[in-house]
């Protein structure tokens, strides 16, 4: 399977946008249940919103690559220019105040950037190779998919919640004024929950901010490798 042009850099591919995703495993659900608040069925009634996603996103797969026959490449930084406008979506209205139902968009176009994404990325791996090696190339593909691609990335975010929760806490500390507030008739616990779920909104909201930066990076990158003159006259450096 390793033998076969182009291989790497689709399983490589593969494995940062399966890292990227990992913001739903870990900064959506930061979100809902410390920030928000929500319960279980809460969560699984607002995912449900991303099966239309879903469903649009393969109709539309088969428009480009079946009927049209258009470039999987660009097909791939178009759907991360999508997957970018559901983190820039959460990016803008990751808030402890928004209502539930400002939600939903968001949710649709990462189901609809996932979809196209999983079919694009099999796509390349049947098209690059012949069809006794691509079951496994599968595997290693479902392997990333499932596994290691999230797994770097939810450490990675996991990683970004711990440094940015821990450096408001910094920051607010020095304008709190512990013995002025034990003084005055407040709900001192009540506060310092809210002080706490602010900061954690606060965090998801930076690290989707990074996470959008990286998509559009690699949406940039993608479109630039899919312009023939630029791709064939990439020249590689001797060691």
């Amino acid at each position: 399977m390793w033998t076969y042009h182009n291989v790497v850099p689709v399983i490589l591919l593969i494995g940062v946008v399966e890292a990227l995703f990992s913001c739903e495993h870990v900064l959506e659900m930061v979100y809902y249940e410390e920030v928000m608040h929500y319960a279980d069925h809460t969560y699984e009634a607002l995912n449900q919103w991303s099966l239309p996603g879903i469903v649009a996103g393969c109709l539309f797969s088969i428009g480009w690559l079946k009927l049209m026959r258009r470039n999987v490449y660009k097909l791939i930084a178009l759907v991360l220019v999508a997957f970018c406008i559901y983190a820039g979506g959460f990016y803008v209205l990751v808030d402890s105040n928004i209502s539930i139902e400002q939600l939903r968009i968001p949710i649709i176009w990462r189901g609809f950037s996932y979809a196209v994404l999983c079919i694009s990325f099999m796509w390349c791996l049947h098209a690059i190779m012949s069809f006794e090696h691509f079951f496994q190339a599968l595997s290693v593909f479902n392997v990333l998919h499932m596994f290691v691609g999230g797994l770097v990335g939810a450490a990675l975010h996991g990683r970004g919640m711990k440094y940015y929760v821990a450096d408001g806490f910094a920051r607010c500390s020095g304008y709190v004024d512990s013995v002025r507030l034990s003084a005055r008739a407040v709900d001192l616990p009540q506060m310092m929950n809210g002080i706490v779920e602010g900061f954690m909104a606060q965090s998801v909201k930076i690290l989707f901010g990074w996470t959008l930066i990286a998509g559009l990076f690699f949406a940039a990158l993608m479109l630039l490798w899919n312009i023939p003159m630029v791709r064939h006259q990439v020249k590689h450096i001797p060691a």
